[in-house]
């Protein structure tokens, strides 16, 4: 048991740093120039910030011969760990062995996968096909992928390629004949994974081009598609959607593997001597694969998102930005460029002719890339990114549309959403609404500054827009804006611009705060220059002192925890345990304790690396300074131990998490509801190899006397809704379980993710037994849960189900609905309903 002592601070970080290293000196005091402040705090012009953004790329961040000094320490560390049997609390978790320069790839395991697929396809167990292809699509999606995304594992061996390609096209043929199967992957999952598997028949964009033919069906076979007005099938236009998503993310990884050609930025268009050069600039691997099959699928997507159908089925927010980018793609063809391309598919073309009535746009290279088209529709929703005057910027819809386009290195994209941005020629009022939304700029600015490369350096150059504009609009920076920037140059391994910028900001006369000291002192630990860390340490501490001399503490800041753990934080992450322990002893000298955070981070660094005598040594100073573990101790533990599950028996994996647990017992930590939730959530992301320790942990639960909580509920859930092939028989037994305990536990969140799932799912009927159970129960589910189920019901013309659905929700006694003009009747269901007459007359 922890039993809580006396210690001194002093003591305290002692206790601590002893096992952090082998020798006992004391740290030495290290001296440094005091940094003086000046009174004033008006922020300078963000213009004199511009040489630390210029000359930010391309630094070099470490010498060579020490990288290559540490790594041969920590390769001989980690051999003498791996020839001796690893044991953690008394020999009672194992431990995992993980390599920095990455996981090595086992050439006999891509084989055994080869030979898993074989046997799936050899179908022994008498399977039907669907559940073969479904078990096939698994061992590729969650075994061989994994593999071809590693350093290394470009290639597979011809035997696991050929059986993996031949287990995609017995899927890909499965999949025409039963499209509504749930058990089914999504097509966006089956064109990403043949792209990464590199097949080339069929390629990438078959299972593309069979679901646009299948969205674009028509039931009645005596109908015209080009004039038919049947709503489009939810789900199949979100797979859709995904579809251009990862197709328009795939560019960018062609080019990183050196597969790409040189890019005609999307501003050219007008010097191109062919409306196909800027296909082939932005899919250079596909284009030279079959331009015609690229071309009907960008046209053919672009003209279904356009289509007032679309809006109807989709949220506006995605349809919006998508097209914005397919437009540059499809509007230099008209209709009569277009014709050739469509021969092999007259149902596409008969859909798409009637349709791309558009001339062919050519783009002066000067000229600014234009506004998205915006398609009408019968329906007026108001978008979260749609200008007006009488609108508010959005920072979510904002945040997560550029963010898409960081996360893809996307310039040109990141580019054209920032003149929509700043457009004001719709939205006069444009600047102010900016104004009042600077977080926006601190996260454009982040982004920008943590790219690498290529990107990265044509980013800073949207950087300088950015802070000129923000000048223009007479919005200065803010200390979290150089602090944003600093923790982007810290993930792009940059430290010249931070000591720039840092340099600006302290002539500035700017006031200081806790987080940019802790951001300024994490990038030396962790860009290797500890020995600055601790003079900024030393320079903060001086500050204080000279400030309380002075007689304005107010000024400065004072060091605590925080900025000691900012310090060891980034000198964990270049592995520099001298360097934290000379950290933990500069704390010990100013009286600053240790935290659980402190104990937490360098017990999950000593696992990862496999120093168990160091870890143990870390919990025992625990022991003796009084600070006892949390749930969060354990988890680390668990997930440490984790990584060598997969290889152990289901009864080792079942004794690995009764020790862990009983580790628990034995320091006087009583699990609770949030200590398994977070167990769970460590176990989930494991996949099917955590089965059994699932089980173990909810055994474990259930004995202590408790009951799965809501939150523990949800995420078994989407756990077994996740397996494929689906766990049918435990998500069964959950909602059995849960639906006869939820009149005491009236846990919405977990209705509603199970409602979400089974309409997704096509299991329209479960999921409406469970609205009616919880409007008997009295839970009201949001109106965006209930919106698709509506679609559902619509779109498969049930209208007596759909009416009685629409009558239950409007009898529902919801508070917002008592203002008759608010933003609860604004809401796209009832938009719905209106239009299809399922309201009572003289309703809202």
């Amino acid at each position: 048991m922890f039993a809580t002592r006396t210690i001194c601070s002093r003591c305290r970080s002692k206790v601590l740093a002893k096992p952090l290293a082998k020798s006992t000196a004391a740290a030495q005091r290290l001296t440094t120039s005091s940094s003086t402040t000046t009174d004033t705090n008006s922020p300078v012009p963000a213009s004199k910030f511009r040489e630390a953004i210029v000359q930010a790329a391309g630094e070099p961040v470490e010498n060579a011969d020490s990288i290559l000094s540490r790594k041969r320490q920590r390769g001989t560390q980690r051999q003498n760990t791996k020839n001796r049997a690893l044991h953690l609390f008394e020999s009672t978790v194992n431990a995992a062995q993980q390599s920095e320069s990455g996981t090595n790839i086992d050439a006999g395991q891509l084989y055994r996968l080869g030979s898993d697929i074989n046997a799936a396809l050899e179908n022994k167990d008498g399977l039907s096909l669907l559940q073969v292809v479904a078990q096939c699509f698994a061992i590729v999606h969650d075994d061989i992928l994994p593999v071809l995304r590693q350093p290394g594992g470009e290639r597979l061996p011809k035997v696991t390629y050929a059986k993996a390609t031949q287990a995609m096209r017995k899927l890909l043929e499965v999949k025409k004949s039963a499209w509504e199967s749930p058990d089914l992957p999504r097509t966006a999952d089956i064109c990403n994974a043949i792209g990464e598997l590199g097949m080339k028949s069929p390629g990438r964009l078959d299972p593309y081009i069979t679901l646009l033919q299948h969205l674009l069906r028509v039931p009645d076979h005596d109908a015209d598609p080009s004039t038919s007005s049947d709503a489009f099938d939810l789900r199949l236009l979100e797979d859709l959607v995904a579809c251009w998503q990862d197709l328009s993310s795939s560019r960018h990884i062609y080019r990183a593997r050196g597969l790409g050609v040189r890019r005609t930025g999307l501003r050219n268009h007008g010097q191109a001597n062919h409306a196909t050069s800027s296909c082939r600039a932005e899919f250079p691997l596909l284009a030279s694969l079959d331009m015609s099959k690229l071309v009907v699928v960008l046209a053919s997507t672009y003209i279904v998102l356009s289509d007032p159908r679309a809006l109807q089925t989709a949220r506006d927010e995605h349809v919006q930005n998508l097209l914005a980018d397919l437009e540059f793609l499809v509007k230099p063809f008209d209709c009569a460029t277009l014709q050739p391309f469509f021969s092999d598919y007259p149902d596409l073309w008969q859909y798409v002719s009637v349709r791309a009535t558009w001339s062919s746009m050519q783009f002066s290279p000067s000229a600014k890339p234009p506004t998205a088209a915006r398609p009408t529709s019968s329906l007026k929703h108001n978008a979260p990114n749609t200008t007006g005057t009488h609108r508010r910027i959005s920072y979510a819809a904002w945040h997560k549309r550029l963010g898409s386009r960081f996360k893809a290195n996307d310039v040109s994209g990141l580019n054209n959403a920032w003149e929509q941005l700043t457009n004001t020629a719709d939205d006069p009022q444009r600047q102010e609404k900016l104004r009042n939304c600077p977080e926006l700029f601190d996260f454009i600015l982040h982004q920008c500054c943590s790219k690498q490369g290529p990107e990265g350096n044509a980013l800073q150059q949207l950087a300088g827009r950015v802070l000129d504009y923000m000048e223009d609009i007479k919005l200065p920076p803010t200390i979290r804006t150089y602090t944003s920037m600093m923790e982007g140059w810290k993930i792009a391994k940059k430290l010249q611009p931070i000591e720039k910028l840092w340099a600006q900001v302290v002539k500035s006369g700017m006031q200081l705060d806790e987080h940019i000291w802790s951001s300024r002192i994490a990038a030396y630990g962790s860009l290797g220059r500890p020995d600055d860390g601790l003079r900024s340490l030393d320079e903060m501490n001086q500050e204080w002192e000279q400030a309380c001399k002075n007689g304005s503490p107010s000024l400065a800041v004072q060091p605590g925890i925080a900025s000691v753990n900012a310090a060891i934080s980034g000198l964990l992450r270049v592995d520099r345990l001298d360097a934290v322990h000379r950290v933990l002893a500069w704390a010990s000298e100013r009286q600053i304790e240790p935290d659980i955070w402190t104990y937490n981070r360098l017990l999950s660094h000593m696992l990862k690396k496999g120093h168990m005598e160091e870890a143990d040594r870390i919990l025992t100073s625990m022991k003796t300074s009084g600070v006892a573990p949390d749930g969060a101790t354990f988890t680390i533990i668990l997930e440490t131990a984790l990584a060598e599950m997969g290889t152990q028996t289901p009864d080792s994996q079942r004794r690995t998490v009764a020790k862990v647990f009983a580790e628990m017992s034995a320091c006087g930590i009583e699990p609770n509801q949030e200590t398994y939730a977070k167990m769970l959530h460590v176990l989930v992301r494991a996949g099917n190899v955590a089965r059994v320790p699932i089980e173990a942990v909810l055994a474990h639960l259930r004995g202590s006397g408790l009951q799965p909580s809501p939150e523990i509920c949800t995420i078994l859930f989407e756990y077994y809704f996740s397996r494929r092939p689906r766990d049918w028989d435990a998500i069964r037994a959950l909602i059995a379980d849960r639906r006869s305990r939820t009149r005491v536990l009236t846990d919405r969140v977990f209705w509603e993710t199970v409602m979400r799932h089974l309409n997704s799912a096509g299991d329209n009927a479960g999921a409406l037994e469970i609205f009616y159970d919880m409007d008997d129960w009295g839970i009201w589910p949001a109106l965006p849960v209930l919106e698709p189920i509506l679609r559902s019901l619509t779109d498969r013309g049930d209208w007596d189900a759909a009416r009685q659905f629409v009558q239950t929700v409007m009898r529902q006694e919801r508070s917002p609905a008592a203002d008759q003009g608010g933003r609860y009747w604004k809401h796209a269901f009832w938009a719905i309903a209106k239009d299809y007459g399922l309201m009572e007359e003289g309703s809202t």
